[in-house]
């Protein structure tokens, strides 16, 4: 028990060392029947509503367990690992989320902000671990370009008509650190950054299908963009950009960088 113990508190000193805020992100972060039959307003079986609020009562109860809580149950006199923890309320906390899934979202989309396409043979959006903290007020100049970025995407946000966009320009002007800076700016709206490779344009359409039910709003970012004339990937963006069934979601909106306008 002493042992099992132990391999509890690592994870949790892993996890910043408060239990109650593991058992938070463990919570938020998970994708189940529960939320995903949430998105879209649709209706949740009674039976999975009242299973998860029994569930959720359950981990409140855990998250606020303390180390003494342990120690009664080993029966040890030794001074054992500690850690922090607290009462929260998951039932209610988690019932908001799911009031505001189009902002919080769920699984991996919950809790970072910037994705990109795995390579293999099986491709799999990844979170970026370490991504980019520029935010819009670090710049300088280009203000208007900026502004324009700024309200374009508050649009796609707000559901009004919005553009894809080309940012083009010369090396080291803020192009590809402005699309990042947006997508820092929104998060909490519940925008989401997926950055995509040239040579990944191909899997375009499946990017679109992992993407295209979820509650969530997508920038696909497409830096350092140019094409010749005969190149394959091209085909795969324009179907995009146009609108093809199988290449758009429509809670996506696709901002690329080059350094000249013209990338054919």
């Amino acid at each position: 028990r002493l042992l099992a113990y132990s391999a509890f508190v690592s994870k949790v000193y892993q996890g910043g060392g408060d239990l109650t805020d593991c058992v938070r992100r463990a919570v938020f972060e998970n994708e189940n029947v529960y939320v995903t039959s949430h998105v879209g307003n649709r209706k949740c079986n009674p039976c999975i509503d009242e299973s998860m609020k029994r569930e959720l009562q359950l981990l409140s109860d855990f998250a606020a367990l303390t180390p003494e809580d342990f120690a009664s149950d080993l029966a040890v006199e030794l001074a054992i690992a500690r850690f922090s923890s607290r009462r929260v309320d998951l039932v209610s906390e988690y019932a908001e989320r799911v009031r505001e899934i189009d902002k919080y979202g769920y699984g991996i989309f919950a809790a970072y902000g910037m994705f990109r396409l795995g390579d293999g043979p099986r491709p799999a959006l990844e979170p970026i671990l370490t991504p980019d903290d520029v935010s819009i007020d670090q710049f300088i100049g280009y203000a208007e370009e900026r502004g324009r970025v700024l309200a374009n995407t508050e649009a796609f946000l707000q559901g009004r008509p919005a553009s894809n966009v080309l940012l083009y320009g010369d090396a080291g002007t803020g192009k590809s650190s402005t699309v990042k800076a947006v997508a820092n700016h929104f998060f909490a709206q519940g925008l989401r950054l997926i950055e995509l490779r040239k040579d990944q344009l191909s899997k375009l359409p499946f990017v679109m299908g992992q993407i295209g039910a979820n509650p969530l709003k997508f920038i696909i970012f497409i830096d350092d963009l140019s094409f010749h004339r005969s190149d394959d990937c091209f085909s795969m963006l324009k179907a995009a950009l146009e609108g093809s069934a199988s290449a758009k979601a429509d809670n996506a909106i696709i901002y690329a960088t080059s350094n000249r306008r013209h990338i054919v």
